[in-house]
């Protein structure tokens, strides 16, 4: 029989001298190349969303432009300390970059996210120096709350000699909280106290919170904080040690990316003796 001559495409073997096997086994073996490969490149892949998505939440930044002034704002300056019997005094977003000078308003991360399950009556916004000499506070009523469809910073015209007294104060000599309730008549009769996540950066655009800090007037009780459902997130409580400290002493940091809802326990303890916890909710949202 005559030679076949043909050439196999791109190549210049001739066809008849080229395996004839390798045809038939080509299928298979091109099947075994893939299972191979098939698998870990899915795991590569699931990694790669996976961080991409982390690193999403964590650094999208979330753009601020209203700005809402505070209603029956009111302050009052005093070298006559009264006693504070108030608990929770600040609760902040924690995210990469630092607090804000403590003068400046904060941001109030509302959003459809919390207007269309929550609907207080008002929100009230305290500003409390550690020293106890400042004390501010005033509402967000829900008619001026339902017409903000995301985050805003609150506005608060104070005196200016309030003013230059605040900035001659460090991060942690002031708090601000804002709660569930009219400032005047007092927080809502619910067992769990809504907290309304603040914001202290001072440029336009807010980093989405990766945890939480908690300013809180400990009343000389060991202190701790426990979440409910589950998630990754961690807390330490610290004492703070310098400077005067009448309205609040001690600082929680909340690590971990935070939900939307987190629902938290203050446990106290007095030596050996649980006093009852004191139940919080915390709310954010970016949209």
């Amino acid at each position: 029989m005559a030679e076949d001559s043909r050439l196999v495409p791109g190549h210049s073997i001739p066809l008849a001298t080229f395996p004839i096997s390798l045809f038939i086994e080509l299928p298979y073996l091109m099947r075994q190349i893939y299972s191979r490969i098939h698998q870990p490149l899915q795991v590569l892949m699931f990694f790669c969303l996976t961080a991409l998505n982390a690193a999403s939440q964590t650094n999208e930044k979330i753009l601020v432009t209203q700005k809402v002034p505070l209603e029956r704002f009111s302050e009052r300056f005093s070298d006559d300390v009264p006693v504070s019997g108030r608990i929770l005094v600040g609760a902040y977003a924690l995210t990469s970059k630092s607090l804000m000078s403590p003068q400046s308003d904060p941001v109030m991360l509302w959003g459809e996210g919390i207007s269309s399950t929550v609907k207080p009556n008002f929100i009230c916004v305290t500003t409390t120096t550690r020293d106890g000499r400042y004390f501010s506070e005033g509402n967000l009523s829900q008619a001026l709350l339902s017409r903000q469809p995301g985050p805003f910073r609150i506005e608060s015209v104070r005196d200016p000699k309030n003013v230059k007294h605040l900035q001659s104060l460090s991060d942690l000599a002031v708090a601000q909280v804002a709660t569930d309730g009219d400032c005047e008549i007092g927080s809502s009769n619910s067992r769990v106290q809504k907290v309304f996540l603040l914001s202290r950066q001072h440029d336009g655009e807010v980093l989405q919170p990766n945890g939480a800090v908690l300013l809180i007037n400990s009343e000389r009780l060991n202190l701790q904080l426990e979440f409910s459902g589950k998630n990754s997130l961690k807390s330490t409580c610290d004492a703070i040690n310098d400077g005067m400290r009448s309205t609040f002493d001690t600082i929680c940091k909340i690590d971990g990316l935070l939900p939307s809802r987190t629902q938290v326990k203050l446990l106290r303890k007095r030596y050996e003796k649980n006093l009852p916890p004191i139940e919080l909710e915390i709310l954010w949202a970016s949209k």
